[in-house]
């Protein structure tokens, strides 16, 4: 969905993909959840998840030799199922 934002945070490195969020905002999630996170904004609400299945296919989606959309449609399709499984919590 247009307007959609993820950072995917993997220690040293960050991927954001839509508009992504502010240094500082980054700085604030990072206090609170670690090195290891996926932050996403989708349909208007934002989650935040340190699950391990979610980080793994955040690594899949950007690991890859893929355009940033796809990266995108896979980073979407991975925090639905985190937000199902009750992985991810909101912040709104």
């Amino acid at each position: 969905m247009r307007g959609d934002s993820y950072v995917f945070r993997d220690h040293e490195v960050t991927w954001m993909l839509g508009k992504g969020m502010p240094a500082e905002a980054l700085k604030a999630v990072q206090a609170r959840y670690g090195d290891e996170f996926v932050w996403a904004r989708r349909s208007g609400h934002t989650v935040v998840s340190h699950d391990s299945i979610l980080l793994d296919q955040a690594r899949a989606a950007v690991a890859r030799n893929l355009g940033r959309v796809e990266q995108e449609r896979r980073l979407a399709r991975a925090v639905d199922a985190a937000i199902r499984r009750g992985v991810a919590q909101p912040l709104d």
